[in-house]
């Protein structure tokens, strides 16, 4: 009898993992438009050389270089341009 109790928790556990799971917005990915966007506003209030740095910070010599996986962590960083 015990071991079909653990089971049960161990299922009620597994289904309140799942439900939590569900529960969570997933986030839309940023676009290569999203950022470029971003960018260029950075570079055109005069950031044009920060612009730059990030980009190179992301091992790529364009914007087009970077993985679209880093798109979100370019946005995140971009915010910070111009802002201190």
């Amino acid at each position: 009898m015990t071991d079909i109790v653990v089971k049960l928790r161990d299922a009620a556990q597994l289904i309140s993992q799942v439900a939590d799971a569900l529960d969570k917005p997933t986030e839309k990915p940023v676009t290569f438009v999203e950022v470029r966007t971003i960018l260029a506003e950075k570079a055109g209030r005069g950031f044009a050389d920060e612009v730059k740095a990030l980009i190179k910070k992301h091992n790529a010599e364009k914007l087009s270089d970077i993985p679209e996986t880093e798109y979100a962590d370019v946005v995140k960083e971009a915010e910070g341009i111009g802002n201190a």
